[in-house]
Formats: C-alpha cells, structure tokens, sequence
C-alpha cells in the first residue's frame, strides 16, 4: 500500500494574518482554561464582597437620615469607600474584561518585532504523522494528538492546538486543486481517528496528579473509564483546565 497522499496549501502571511490569529488565540484563552476559571471566581468573589459591603452601608446612612445614628467621619468615609473599592474589582474582573485585555494584548503582540517570525511564506501539509507548518524562519509538526478542533470564517480556517494556540489559514491559500471544504473534512477525519482525546487527557491528568472526583473526592488515579465510580460523575475540562496540555506518551 503506498504512501497516503499529502494534502498541501501554500500562501504568504500578511500583518493582518497576524494580527488576526493572535487576537484569536488569546481572546480563546480568556474564555477556556485556567485563566478563564481564574477570573469568573475572582469575579463571583467581588460580587459577594460588594454586596456584604453595601448593605451596611446603605443601612447606616438610613440610620443617620432617621436620626438613629450620629455620623461618624470614619464610618462615613468606610461606607463610601468599601463599597467603591468592591464595585471596581467587580467591574474589572469579569470575562468580558479579561477578553478585552486578551484582545489588547494580542493586538500590541501582533504589532512587536518578534511577531515578525510569521511574515512570509506558508506551505501547511496534512499528513499521517500530524499537521506540518513550513515557513521561512520555522518549521512545526502538530501530531494529531495536539490538534483539538478546525473552524472557519467568512474570512479564513483556523486550526488550534491543545496550548490555545490557532493557526490561521487565509481563504486565498485554496483553489481548485484544494478546496477549504476538502482541506477541512482531511483534519477532521484526522481529528477524529487519532487526534484530540479530552477522555484519555482528563485520565492522564488525574493520574500524574493524584486527582480525586470534584464531586465526591473519590480517587481517579488509573481509572480506565472516565466515569466516578462512587457518584457516577463524569469530570470535565471545567473541573481540570490543565489536563488540555496532557499529551498521550504514545503521541509524544
């Protein structure tokens, strides 16, 4: 049996090629992972704390309004104060504002000097071993097992990888020869015979790290199936952010 046809597509990088995949990539990560369950507990956190900050204060001004109270300058300044602080940390803590600063930050990256590196040429090969980048100051090989999803836009195909990274590929890199259907339907055949397995990563993960069930705390060190034994609870990438960086030994 010969060797399995490759599938190739060649285009040249742009600043707003760029500029769009970083803002992608970062903008991902500000909605799954680590960071993403960082920020909604620092999130429900300041909202706890502005209203157990507002409600003595609200009850010590009607206190003073009824003549229940005398003011006091320290109090005063407290009830104002607290409350003020509570709703800024709340303000700025949300998803939507760790996506904005993503965003940002990706679009300061974009424009920086070491983003450089991905001007110029592309050649992106699917292969049996993995999703190949060739490109004129680097070359990567993605190995199936690295690769979690392929989408696309009005404007180009992004492939990402398990480091919430996303290539893009531009609509103008297909033709007759290869078309953005057929270019997609190859990784997501790839994708789903050997590639992202979040059931044999979130094992993986709970075995390296001695996990135990976020349900019921039960051990989930070498279990085979990915289903709590004592609560029947199937853990998800929402209670490990991490096991998504967790590459099978056999892929590596």
């Amino acid at each position: 049996m010969g060797k399995e046809p490759d599938i190739t597509v060649e285009f040249v990088s742009d600043a707003i090629d760029v500029e769009k995949v970083y803002v992608r990539s970062f903008v991902e990560y500000s909605r799954t992972g680590h960071a993403a369950q960082q920020q909604t507990k620092l999130h429900r956190i300041s909202l706890i704390a502005l209203i157990v900050s507002s409600v003595p204060a609200v009850l010590y001004f009607i206190s003073i309004a009824q003549d229940w109270l005398r003011p006091s300058q320290l109090l005063v300044v407290s009830a104002i104060v607290v409350p003020l602080i509570s709703l800024g940390v709340f303000t700025n803590s949300g998803p939507k504002h760790l996506a904005l600063k993503m965003r940002q930050l990706a679009e300061r990256l974009a424009k920086s000097p070491a983003a450089r590196i991905a001007f110029g040429r592309h050649v992106v090969s699917v292969e049996s071993a993995g999703f190949r980048i060739v490109a004129e100051h680097y070359e990567t090989l993605y190995r199936w097992s690295m690769v979690t999803k392929i989408e696309h836009d009005e404007d180009a195909t992004y492939v990402d990888t398990v480091n919430f990274g996303s290539f893009r590929i531009p609509n103008r890199a297909f033709n007759e020869r290869v078309t953005q259907r057929q270019f997609m339907d190859a990784i997501e055949e790839k994708i789903a015979s050997s590639g992202f397995d979040i059931s044999t990563r979130i094992l993986a993960y709970a075995t390296a790290k001695v996990a135990k069930c976020p349900g019921c705390g039960y051990p989930l060190a070498r279990l085979v199936v990915l289903r709590c034994p004592e609560c029947a609870r199937v853990p998800t990438l929402d209670d490990f952010p991490d096991a998504i960086h967790t590459l099978d030994r056999a892929d590596t």
